[in-house]
């Protein structure tokens, strides 16, 4: 009989991953221009679920109501490619970031997994889109990353963009789905269904920058991306054009996003404390209108409310 081979003698701490796996690991990731980067994101949109039906948005008129918002909505025209280039050109081109991918999960075909709720946007927003924003922002080294609402106590909106160390809120984000609000509503005759949904969103949206002080926020659906700015006077809010998830190229919605956050890391402004609440800044609104003897348009239920209040 040969003799039995000896074998080697098994360590007490054997490592977890052998190094020629990690080797190779690392081999495969390489530094790219944050330009790259962002255009190289691509993902599909979620599958919607065959049970979703259109309906209201949430109310709660203590906090947010369509009325809040000015009619017409503005367009933030700056929000664009050609902006995002002219301010951060440069970071854009120096930048590098590892090419690794960000792996995201399929959805399986079963309607199972398709998108029903505003969660399941949640929740297909942070596989596809997290992790290659944070990794965009901490490249840049602009101490703001994307964070859940529940991460600060008494935070309601969705999403944040949280300024690191003193975790000071700069973004807002609302996550919402596709059969409930779209940025197409936004041409919807004055007081329609579609026209009320579309500005009670935006009023949510509103209320979650009133509260925290912020210039900057979102809605984000199964379908688009949609960037927020405030305007001068309370409920007089500008949005961009909608970036839709299958977009690809230049500008799609990681480098939308991207543009935003890199807007809020840079930014100092502060909403004034005494603004913060919903009956301060409307009647901080009416001082400025009674100064100047005109003011936006508002819709025909908001002109008539505001004839009784005075």
């Amino acid at each position: 009989m040969a003799p039995r081979r000896a074998h080697p003698a098994r360590t007490a701490n054997p490592p977890k991953t052998p190094r020629n796996k990690a080797r190779k690991r690392k081999s495969l990731t390489r530094s790219i221009p944050l330009d790259s980067f962002l255009v190289n994101f691509s993902v599909l949109p979620p599958r919607v679920s065959s049970t979703a039906r259109p309906g209201k948005n949430k109310r709660n008129k203590r906090e947010c109501s369509y009325h809040d918002i000015l009619h017409p909505v503005a367009t933030w025209t700056e929000f664009s490619l050609a902006s995002c280039i002219t301010k951060f050109g440069a970071a854009l081109e120096d930048t590098q970031v590892h090419e690794s991918p960000v792996e995201i999960t399929p959805q399986k075909d079963d309607d199972e997994k398709a998108v029903s709720s505003e969660l399941g946007v949640a929740e297909f927003t942070v596989r596809a889109l997290t992790a290659h924003l944070n990794r965009g922002l901490r490249a840049c080294r602009y101490r703001l990353l994307d964070r859940p609402g529940h991460e600060v106590a008494g935070i309601k909106a969705d999403r944040i963009g949280l300024k690191f160390p003193a975790r000071e809120i700069r973004v807002v984000g609302d996550t919402k789905v596709s059969w409930k609000w779209r940025s197409e509503w936004r041409h919807a005759p004055l007081d329609s269904h579609h026209d009320l949904e579309y500005r009670q969103v935006l009023s949510q949206v509103h209320s979650y920058m009133n509260a925290n002080g912020c210039e900057w926020g979102y809605v984000l659906t199964d379908r688009e991306f949609v960037a927020v700015e405030r305007g001068d006077v309370s409920g007089d809010i500008r949005v961009g054009e909608a970036v839709a998830w299958e977009a690809s190229g230049s500008w799609n919605v990681a480098f939308a996003t991207s543009f935003l956050h890199a807007l809020a890391a840079g930014d100092e402004w502060h909403q004034p404390q005494a603004a913060r609440s919903r009956s301060a800044a409307v009647a901080q609104a009416k001082r400025r209108v009674g100064a100047t003897g005109t003011g936006p348009r508002r819709s025909v239920r908001v002109a008539e409310r505001a004839k009784r209040v005075m």
